[in-house]
């Protein structure tokens, strides 16, 4: 069976194992649930990755491009759409992540387009290769304020999903994934205890909403250089535009 990276796969398969090799009672469900999501609070990044991560964590944003997928056609009109709700109720900045350069470089200029403030992480030290920029990326979405997952339709992520679960951090797919695919079904059974606020059909109002009790449980700012969304509505400020190009990895789900 394929796990995927995500809990509710791997309940069947290790209940298989369990019963059929080990002769021992199966726990059950809920039990394995909630000890998945312990286990998965305590994942911390290594001191070598640790310095290469923004100081503050939940003072940013991620957009996670995800394009090595089966899915067809283009979500950008769909994320636009959220990234546009999510950037005028708050005024972090945003890293971009892909498994594909030039999609990530490409959703650089369009954020920055939209008026979003791009920013750059540290550049991996010279000894560091793919497996300690994948690992860099699964942090910096862990610790992020919340995520906004763009695949080609019909498509999802797992590596941004399971880096938010980790975290705890919200997960915004702009559109509503196919009937009977892990995000649908993580979402219909109701995300299992709710363990990931995985957001579908681009509810960013829902997506804001959580972001703001984030930085409620923060003092407000997540970090440095954050502001929450209900003083920038009373502001009414704009996008601050592009600051940095930001880097990115491959080779990832």
């Amino acid at each position: 069976k394929n796990f995927d990276l995500y809990p509710e796969t791997s309940v069947g398969t290790i209940r298989q194992w369990v019963e059929t090799e080990t002769g021992l009672p199966w726990v059950g469900r809920g039990a394995y649930l909630a000890a998945y999501k312990s286990v998965q609070s305590e994942l911390r990044p290594a001191p070598e990755l640790l310095q290469l991560l923004p100081e503050h964590p939940r003072s940013y944003f991620v957009l996670h491009i995800r394009r090595t997928d089966s899915g067809t056609g283009d979500d950008w009109p769909l994320v636009e759409a959220a990234l546009l709700k999510v950037q005028a109720a708050h005024m972090h900045g945003w890293y971009v992540v892909s498994d594909e350069p030039r999609e990530a470089e490409l959703a650089q200029r369009r954020g920055q387009a939209l008026g979003l403030t791009v920013l750059n992480l540290k550049p991996l030290p010279a000894d560091m290769g793919g497996t300690d920029a994948m690992l860099r990326d699964f942090f910096l979405v862990q610790r992020a304020l919340g995520t906004v997952q763009s695949s080609k339709v019909g498509g999802y992520s797992s590596f941004s999903n399971v880096a938010s679960l980790s975290g705890g951090a919200p997960v915004l797919m702009p559109y509503t994934p196919k009937l009977g695919h892990l995000p649908e079904l993580w979402v219909r059974e109701g995300n299992h205890g709710r363990q990931l606020p995985l957001i579908v059909g681009g509810d960013a109002d829902r997506f804001n909403s959580i972001v703001f009790n984030r930085l409620k449980e923060d003092g407000g700012s997540g970090g440095s250089g954050g502001s929450d969304f209900r003083l920038r509505r009373v502001l009414g400020l704009q996008g601050v535009g592009p600051r940095e190009t930001p880097t990115h990895s491959n080779n990832y789900r």
